[in-house]
């Protein structure tokens, strides 16, 4: 039986110019690895949809079961990660109400708790639906520390999983929301360390 493999897209301009440090690749090779795959790559793109699907188109060349992306799932005009995959994979975006529900959900609570001020706008509205338009046939994983929830697209033999860039939302998401995903693609495996 051959070894299954991940490859990571770690998606961000912030990574680039060198005023955030990526701990979440990090992180996540651990967990890949820990389940006994193999990481076939990691790589760092600009917040760029040409971009992110060459390096989707790259490591396809790897032979991956699964990729991950990180970042570039929020609101903001230049997180373009989700529309960046629909393009590679040639889905249309549409509006999916899980997803919907889960962002109400979150923005209630970081109101609630004084996170964020509560802003019923035109422009927040949308920017939160942005965040809700997902690939026809996507899956969102429900975000239990920030708003943006991840995604799961399938396609025939491959899994794409895209995660947000904070990394207390990266470690929730894959400890609590994608293990299904991971267990599937990658196996019963999990990632055992020493504490010293």
């Amino acid at each position: 039986m051959s070894r299954k493999r991940g490859a990571i897209i770690v998606i961000g301009d912030e990574i680039l110019n060198g005023s955030t440090l990526d701990t979440n690749s990090h992180w996540l090779c651990g967990q890949i690895a820990g389940r006994g795959a193999l990481v076939t790559m990691v790589t760092v793109v600009h917040d760029n949809p040409e971009a992110i699907k060459d390096a989707m188109l790259y490591c396809m060349r790897t032979n991956p079961d699964i990729i991950f992306t990180l970042g570039g799932l929020g609101p903001t005009v230049d997180d373009k990660t989700i529309e960046s995959v629909a393009l590679f994979l040639k889905l249309p975006l549409e509006f999916n109400q899980t997803a919907k529900k889960y962002i109400q959900e979150r923005y209630r609570l970081l109101e609630a708790q004084g996170v964020v001020d509560r802003d019923v706008s035109v422009l927040a509205n949308a920017a939160r639906e942005k965040m809700a338009r997902l690939p026809a046939g996507a899956t969102p994983l429900f975000n239990p520390v920030g708003a943006a929830p991840a995604v799961v697209i399938d396609a025939d033999e491959l899994s794409i999983v895209c995660l947000p860039g904070v990394p207390a939302e990266v470690c929730a998401i894959v400890k609590e929301q994608a293990t299904e995903v991971l267990r599937r693609r990658l196996g019963n495996g999990y990632l055992r360390t020493l504490q010293l």
